[in-house]
C-alpha cells in the first residue's frame, strides 16, 4: 500500500481547498490577488495590499522581454517549432546557469545579509561602507553592479520611482544599495543593477534568498510568455 503523501502545500476537500493552511473558498477567493497568492506559495505568508503593490511593481519593472536577450532567444526558438510549453521549459533551463535572472538574484541577496550583517549598526557610516567596498573591490569585480551596453539599469530606476511614489523607500536592504550606489559610481562609474535592486526590494518584504531566486524566475515568466506566443 502506498503511504500517504505528508505536505504543508495543499489539500483537495470536498466542496473546499486548502492551500498553505488557508481555505481557498472561505478565506482567501475575493481576498488576495496575484501577488498575495503568489507569495502565499513561496512562501508561506500572505501579502498586504501595500506589500503586494511593491511586489507587483518589482515585477512590472521586470519587463525586459526583447527576443535579442538570450534565455529569451532559446524559449522563442524552441517555440518557433510550434508548441509553447516545452519552449518555457527551454528558457527556464537556459536561465540556470546565466549570469542574469533568477540564480544571480538569490546570490545577490544572500551577499546582500551578509554585507548587512557584517555592517550591523554602521549601516549609514560613510566609512565603514566605503571600507567595505574597498574590501569587495579588491577581490575583484562586484556581483549586483553593472549593466550591459549602458550606464545605469532602466529597470532599477524605474523601481526607485515606484518605491518613492508608495513612500517604501527607507527599507533596510534598499537603503543599503543605495548607499553602495553612490560609492560605486565615484570609484567605478557602476550602478545596482535589477538583480541586487530585486534581492533588496524582496529582503525588505521579508522573504529568503532562496525564495528571491524563485520569485525572480516568476517575474521573467511574462517576458517569455509573450515571446513563446509569438514564436509559435
Amino acid at each position: 500500500m502506498a503511504s500517504e503523501v505528508v505536505t504543508h502545500v495543499a489539500h483537495a476537500d470536498w466542496n473546499e481547498n486548502q492551500f498553505r493552511g488557508y481555505a481557498v473558498n472561505a478565506e482567501l477567493a475575493g481576498k488576495d490577488g496575484w501577488a498575495s497568492i503568489f507569495a502565499l506559495a513561496v512562501s508561506g505568508k500572505r501579502l498586504d495590499d501595500n506589500d503586494a503593490c511593491v511586489f507587483e511593481d518589482v515585477a512590472v519593472c521586470a519587463l525586459a522581454a526583447d527576443p535579442r536577450i538570450w534565455p529569451v532567444k532559446v524559449a522563442r526558438l524552441v517555440a518557433s517549432y510550434g508548441s509553447m510549453l516545452p519552449a518555457l521549459a527551454a528558457g527556464h533551463a537556459a536561465l540556470e546557469g546565466a549570469m542574469m535572472g533568477p540564480v544571480p538574484t538569490g546570490d545577490a541577496a544572500r551577499m546582500l545579509r551578509g554585507l548587512s550583517s557584517r555592517l550591523g549598526d554602521r549601516v549609514s557610516d560613510p566609512s565603514a561602507l566605503e571600507e567595505l567596498i574597498d574590501e569587495l573591490l579588491g577581490k575583484g569585480r562586484v556581483a549586483g553592479f553593472g549593466v550591459a551596453f549602458r550606464g545605469r539599469d532602466e529597470r532599477v530606476v524605474a523601481m526607485q520611482q515606484c518605491l518613492k511614489a508608495r513612500n517604501r523607500d527607507a527599507g533596510t536592504y534598499w537603503r543599503l544599495i543605495m548607499a553602495l550606489d553612490v560609492l560605486m559610481e565615484k570609484k567605478k562609474n557602476l550602478h545596482v543593477n535589477f538583480s541586487m535592486a530585486t534581492a533588496a526590494i524582496l529582503l525588505d518584504l521579508g522573504f529568503e534568498p532562496d525564495q528571491v531566486t524563485l520569485i525572480m524566475s516568476g517575474y521573467l515568466d511574462v517576458c517569455f510568455y509573450a515571446n513563446v506566443i509569438e514564436g509559435a
